[in-house]
């Protein structure tokens, strides 16, 4: 836990990689699903490039019978010139070094999808070449 607090506090990509499992996974609303150390590694340089400033501020956290981990926290950032902060949860499967195999975000969208939809923040997204929007979500319901 105080390692991700420790990250997070001030977010790089090395500082990540160290955290991921070479198979790593992520899943989170509004995008598609991410797989393995370097597409992660391309998916963190997008979002850096998209909100900079980008941090997390940890409120809480647990660990659940079958050893899964669940982190309370509130993101903060700049995007398209705005300041924006949200809540969400993430939960992890840990690999036996207690690297990252698998995690989930939960959160309220519509605070991204708010802030994206401002014209100087999608022409940031467009530019980053991130993938938002319903053709994401729909695919994870197939």
């Amino acid at each position: 836990m105080e390692r991700f607090r420790q990250v997070w506090a001030a977010p790089t990509l090395e500082r990540l990689d160290a955290l991921t499992n070479p198979e790593v996974c992520y899943v989170q609303p509004l995008l598609p699903d991410v797989r393995g150390r370097d597409n992660a590694a391309a998916y963190w340089r997008r979002v850096f490039a998209l909100i900079p400033d980008l941090h997390i501020d940890v409120v809480n956290s647990a660990v659940s019978a079958d050893d899964m981990v669940y982190i309370e926290f509130r993101i903060h950032g700049t995007l398209g010139g705005r300041a924006l902060s949200w809540p969400a949860i993430d939960r992890y499967e840990l690999d036996e070094a207690g690297r990252v195999r698998r995690r989930v975000l939960y959160c309220d969208s519509l605070t991204m999808v708010r802030a994206v939809l401002r014209p100087r923040a999608l022409m940031a997204v467009l530019r980053t070449g991130i993938r938002l929007g319903v053709a994401a979500a729909a695919a994870k319901v197939r």
